[in-house]
């Protein structure tokens, strides 16, 4: 009997091993590789709580733990947003971490141009061969989220001890920090005579939320109302790095004019404190006015022809063009051609246009006579161009050129003369500046050769060079110069540096040239000249830096940019239109059409693209228009920007459920592993304690 009960008692350990490891360990095995599948692929934790300011490269230190049980290549953290500073951003390098090791990665930064003595929050995500991994597990994170961690650090002073600091200590003691960033979204274009809808965007970027929040504006243009709204609106509570939107409805008034204009946001708020945090932020609003007053001529006169030189006595012929560089009608235009004394009109010099059409061009010709006592010298000759009336609350619109000729061989007693001349006389005889016009603000040599065209030797000549309006200033010179002698029909060169004043208006301005000098028999004698050079002003078009998109760039999703210029130059810039062009998807492929752009004027283009590609992606703004004197000029303006892959968010919904089933399925099987473990050994347990006390019955 005894012998039979030892069997059993074998048999019965036999049993419970065998369960152990048929079922307990699957069992184990299961759960732990079901915690997993219900788990998260990384721990996170931040191990770096201070900072010293003003190092050039410190370290935020984080450990990461690899939960999957297989090894991970390529694992990155990186900061993907942060306080309101630049301070706290990068990324570390990329490691390999096996299956359950947790290694240390390391974020460099610089703390150079951070205050101290305040506690900055940032967040981070891991990436593992450059995918985002969403399902992790940051320990100590100030969120709870799987996604990303949010963390906090602090900045001390070089001089404190680390173990010493506290944020929120001392006279840095932490406030209450409030900051708005605000920003106005309008057309892209700009707002247009009619309604128009825009909106107020204002973020939270303080270190508190801020309640019973208000956006709206301190003052509208004049022109612009906003019908039946309040000119600040409510917007509850923005708690931090939130941004909340208040929509207006504009109109503009069809007598507003083209052009930018002032306008100044304001937001306020409610700190925890409560104290109220306000702010006001002045931008530019582009309005395009009616159609009227875009429509706009302007006039420039083109295309002068004039002989050089003609000889008294004789006629000679002045023709130009008359072009409206504008995208309006003008009407009413008075054109006249004027000599000096000594050449008289022998055609008609006066004209009158009732209309010219936009873009149109119209040709004139005027001829001059002079007599054979016109005295040997430049003479200028005027053409005006100018309204016949100006009206009220228009500005007017005239131009005006000089051109010049040389006229020989006349003068008083002309006819008497045995030599050619009775008063010796010096003259111009050839003059250059470099080129076909003058820069206004440049500096130019002028070349002048002179030559005494008389039979006799001259002496003691001095030449003085005056210019109306002061157009042309000598540089370190006098504008007179001294020749002791020249003789007869001698030729002497002369050069001048002049620098053309910067506000001269653009137009040919002439220089007087002033002769006194005697003959060789002490009789004084004079002249004069006239020189025209014609001044233009150089246009200066100032591009400002292309505005990106802050929260990034992504493929296929629309992106939208804008850039700002302003005319700094002195002259209109005709025609003006701006394009976007580069390795993307524009939305708008005919840009913008800005027209006729003012001396000291801006505007801005918005411009909205689709990303094709993912990477660094080139492109250009191109600004094309026409100068004051027709030749069309243009301007590019690179930039470049980073497009990332786009991942959508993924929805909990979408999740399969088989794979639902499946885990559930596993859970139930282990769970009943352990209760057939718990049974059997109950089981085993009661047959134990009835052999006990059969064996009791028949020791008994």
């Amino acid at each position: 009997m005894k012998k039979n009960k030892k069997t059993v008692r074998v048999v019965l350990w036999v049993l419970i091993v065998f369960m152990v490891v048929s079922v307990v360990l699957p069992a184990l095995a299961f759960f732990r590789s079901s915690a997993y599948a219900q788990g998260y692929d990384f721990t996170i934790s931040a191990t770096t709580t201070l900072l010293e300011k003003g190092k050039d490269e410190t370290k935020l230190n984080f450990k990461i733990k690899n939960n999957t049980g297989s090894k991970k290549e390529k694992v990155q953290i990186k900061i993907v947003d942060a306080e309101n500073t630049t301070a706290l951003s990068g990324s570390s390098d990329s490691m390999t971490i096996l299956a359950s090791e947790t290694r240390t990665f390391s974020i460099p930064i610089s703390t150079y141009n951070i205050d101290s003595g305040w506690e900055y929050w940032y967040k981070v995500k891991v990436y593992v061969n450059g995918q985002e991994v969403t399902n992790n597990s940051f320990s100590s994170s100030k969120i709870s989220s799987s996604t990303e961690g949010k963390y906090t650090v602090a900045v001390y002073e070089g001089d404190k001890k680390e173990d010493d600091f506290k944020p929120g200590d001392g006279d840095n003691a932490k406030q209450y920090n409030g900051k708005i960033r605000l920003s106005l979204e309008i057309p892209q274009g700009g707002v247009t005579v009619g309604n128009n809808k825009v909106s107020i965007k204002a973020k939270n970027l303080g270190n508190s939320a801020l309640q019973d929040m208000r956006i709206g504006f301190t003052g509208l243009p004049d022109g612009v109302t906003l019908p039946n709204q309040a000119i600040r609106k409510s917007v509850d509570t923005a708690t931090i790095n939130v941004e909340k939107t208040a929509t207006y409805y504009f109109d503009v008034k069809d007598d507003v004019k083209t052009g930018n204009y002032p306008i100044t946001l304001f937001a306020e708020g409610k700190l925890p404190n409560g104290s109220i945090f306000s702010t006001e932020e002045t931008v530019y609003l582009h309005i395009t006015g009616s159609q009227k007053e875009k429509q706009r001529g302007d006039i420039s006169i083109r295309n002068v022809r004039l002989p050089e030189k003609a000889k008294a006595g004789e006629s000679f012929t002045l023709s130009f063009d008359v072009v409206n560089t504008g995208n309006g009608n003008l009407e009413g235009l008075k054109v006249s051609v004027e000599g000096t004394d000594g050449i008289v009109n022998k055609s008609k010099g006066i004209f009158i246009e009732d209309t010219l059409l936009a873009k149109q061009s119209k040709k004139y010709s005027v001829t001059f006579f002079s007599n054979s006592k016109t005295e040997p010298k430049n003479y200028p000759i005027k053409i005006a161009v100018e309204p016949l009336e100006t009206k009220e609350g228009e500005g007017t619109i005239a131009t005006s050129q000089y051109a010049g000729i040389f006229i020989y061989g006349g003068g008083e007693n002309a006819d008497k003369q045995t030599d050619g001349v009775k008063n010796p006389q010096i003259m111009i005889e050839d003059y250059a500046y470099g080129g076909n016009d003058v820069q206004a603000g440049q500096e130019f040599v002028l070349h002048l050769t002179l030559a005494n065209t008389s039979q006799k030797t001259l002496r003691n000549i001095k030449v003085s060079l005056s210019a109306d309006e002061g157009t042309f200033v000598p540089v370190n010179s006098s504008s007179s110069f001294f020749i002791d002698s020249m003789g007869s029909k001698s030729r002497i060169k002369k050069a001048m540096r002049f620098v053309a004043k910067p506000t001269a208006e653009q137009k040919t301005s002439a220089i007087s040239v002033d002769y006194s000098y005697e003959d060789l028999q002490g009789n004084v004698l004079t002249a004069k000249d006239t020189i025209s050079i014609p001044v233009v002003q150089k246009t200066k078009l100032d591009i400002g830096e292309v505005n990106i998109p802050t929260e990034g760039v992504f493929e296929g999703q629309q992106a939208n940019f804008s850039v700002t210029f302003y005319n700094f130059g002195k002259t209109v810039l005709s025609n003006l239109n701006v394009k976007a062009t580069g390795d993307f998807t524009l939305e708008d492929k005919n840009g913008y059409f800005v027209g006729n752009m003012e001396a000291g004027k801006s505007d801005s283009f918005d411009f909205a693209i689709i990303p094709d590609k993912v990477g660094t992606v080139d492109g250009e703004i191109i600004f094309s228009y026409e100068d004051v004197s027709g030749t069309m000029q243009e301007v590019r303006k690179p930039f470049q920007f980073e497009v990332s892959e786009f991942i959508p968010p993924e929805d909990p919904a979408n999740i399969p459920e088989d794979n639902q089933d499946t885990n559930k399925g596993k859970k139930i099987a282990g769970v009943s592993a352990l209760v057939v473990l718990l049974a059997g050994a109950v089981i085993w347990k009661k047959k134990k304690n009835r052999s006990k006390a059969k064996e009791l019955e028949i020791d008994e």
